[in-house]
């Protein structure tokens, strides 16, 4: 009998144990091959990693800055597809069983194998969670369905001028976290980090899936405001993306420095 994975509510526990939040990096799987995709996200749990939020490619990925929209680019040009990637997951979660695993994608690449099958897959190459970036929380119902079926948590955007009805419907989810953007608009577009305190504290008050804060998070100081807020993690993309497009001789040290030090700021 197959059961839902507690990567997440283990994870969560062990972190409110040592007062720290989850830090969790977003590498696009693919970029700029599979097998290098696959490196940089061996690096980022060895430099601290707590979950891995691990992006799809997509030809138009409408969530995304212009950094994390080149990688799926490219990504796709040298032959990536989502069986691949999920293929890649699979020999990824042999390796490491207990960090959980976090899918960001599209609807069109949800419904291409049908709702089931994509979940299923998902469930067979040991991802935890999936977040469809294009499917706000009133058309979610189907994607829910699918997903409880095949034992994973679907994920959910908190805008940061939700109402209080949508939260109070994100707050009735039981996904493993609510993924709390920072500021309207696409990742990574350079502007100046956001606090939703309101968002973050209505989240808590309903006992909502565990908020985690997403969008521009870029620096260890951005880490330490949102311990401060009580976010119960940070996740972080297009800084981690702007150093691998760099391709700097230094590149795996500069994402092994990057990731120590984001993951030594989440300590409460």
């Amino acid at each position: 009998m197959t059961t839902k994975s507690t990567r997440y509510s283990v994870m969560f526990d062990e972190l409110n144990q040592r007062s720290e939040i989850a830090w969790v990096p977003f590498i696009m799987i693919g970029y700029p091959t599979i097998r290098t995709s696959i490196d940089f996200i061996e690096l980022l749990i060895e430099s601290g990693a707590d979950a891995l939020e691990l992006g799809i490619p997509f030809s138009d990925p409408v969530a995304d800055g212009v950094l994390i929209q080149e990688t799926a680019r490219v990504a796709l040009e040298n032959g990536a597809t989502v069986s691949k990637c999920l293929d890649a997951l699979k020999q990824l979660r042999v390796k490491h069983p207990n960090i959980p695993f976090g899918l960001l994608t599209y609807a069109n690449l949800v419904f291409h194998p049908g709702l089931d099958n994509f979940y299923a897959n998902c469930y067979q190459a040991g991802v935890d969670s999936v977040l469809i970036a294009d499917v706000p929380l009133i058309e979610s119902k189907p994607f829910i369905v699918a997903a409880d079926k095949n034992l994973i948590d679907a994920i959910f955007i908190a805008p940061p001028n939700a109402s209080h009805s949508t939260l109070e419907l994100l707050s009735n989810q039981n996904g493993a976290y609510t993924y709390v953007v920072s500021r309207p608009g696409v990742t990574g577009d350079n502007r100046a980090v956001e606090y939703p305190e309101a968002v973050v504290r209505r989240l808590l008050n309903n006992h909502a899936p565990a908020p985690i804060l997403g969008f521009g998070i870029s620096q260890p100081e951005h880490v330490k405001k949102a311990v401060s807020l009580g976010f119960k993690g940070v996740i972080s993309g297009s800084a981690i993306t702007r150093l691998i497009l760099k391709n700097d001789s230094r590149l795996f040290d500069q994402l092994k420095d990057f990731s120590s030090q984001m993951k030594l700021a989440t300590g409460c």
